[in-house]
Order: C-alpha cells, then structure tokens, then sequence
C-alpha cells in the first residue's frame, strides 16, 4: 500500500485548471477536463499515457500563451472550413476583412419606429407611381397598428 502511494505521488500531476478524470464503464476512459471562457471542455484517451501526454501539451500552452486552449473546437473547425470553402482557399484573408469591415455598414438595418415605417411605406408607394388617393386608403390599417 506504501509502494502504492510513493508510485502516485511521483506521477505526474496538472497543474491548476487543467483535471484528470476517470470514466470506468466508457471504451476511452481517461479523461482531461478544463475550462475555456466559462465552460467545461472534456477530451478522452484510450490510454494513461496520451491522456498525461495531452495535459502536459494543455498545460504548456497555458503556460507559453497565457491561455487554456489556443486549439480550435470541433465547431469552430467545421465553421472556418465552411467559411474557406465559400470564399476559396486563395482568397486573402486581409482583403476579405477589409471587403467585410467597409460593407457591414451597408447592410445594417436600423429599427424604424412604426411611423417612420409607415412614412417609407407611403413614399415608396408615392414612388411606385399609385396615386394619393390609394395609398390614403391604406390611412384606417395604419391607425389601427
């Protein structure tokens, strides 16, 4: 039991924030756990040793960048190569910021109070060509709103 305790405190132990968990009934069950902005991450191994091996990565990581985990999760993958594929592999990074950041104001729709929409409503309309006559017929809808 002694031998036990001296070959337990002698293996390696992560540091804080970074937890070894077991899941006895699961095919993989060695686990690491962590946190990153607020929530749980949890990775699995089949063995002790890529489960000590990814811990000390986690923990190096943390220690070199100041950060938890720099890698990307499984949704934050799926997302950039969606986002590659849509704009292509050669596309420049730089230039598709810049092309975003000079037309995201263009498609920013501002709230309208129900007045003003109803105003644009009649000037389109006016626009369109429908005469005065009709577009007050619309007057009684509006006033219900």
């Amino acid at each position: 039991m002694d031998k036990q305790r001296q070959t337990k405190a002698r293996e390696w132990q992560p540091p804080r924030g970074i937890r070894f968990v077991t899941f006895p009934d699961r095919p993989a069950p060695h686990g690491v756990q962590w946190r990153l902005d607020g929530k749980r991450k949890t990775k699995v191994f089949a063995t002790r040793e890529r489960q000590i091996a990814f811990a000390k990565e986690l923990a190096g990581e943390a220690k070199t960048h100041g950060l938890a985990n720099l890698r990307l999760d499984e949704n934050e993958t799926r997302e950039w190569r969606g986002f590659r594929a849509l704009i292509g592999n050669d596309a420049d990074l730089q230039a598709v910021a810049a092309c975003w950041l000079k037309h995201r104001a263009a498609h920013t729709i501002e709230p309208l109070s129900l007045n003003e929409a109803v105003e644009a409503y009649c000037a389109a309309k006016k626009a369109e060509g429908v005469s005065p006559a009709a577009v007050s017929h619309y007057g009684p809808i509006f006033d219900r709103l």
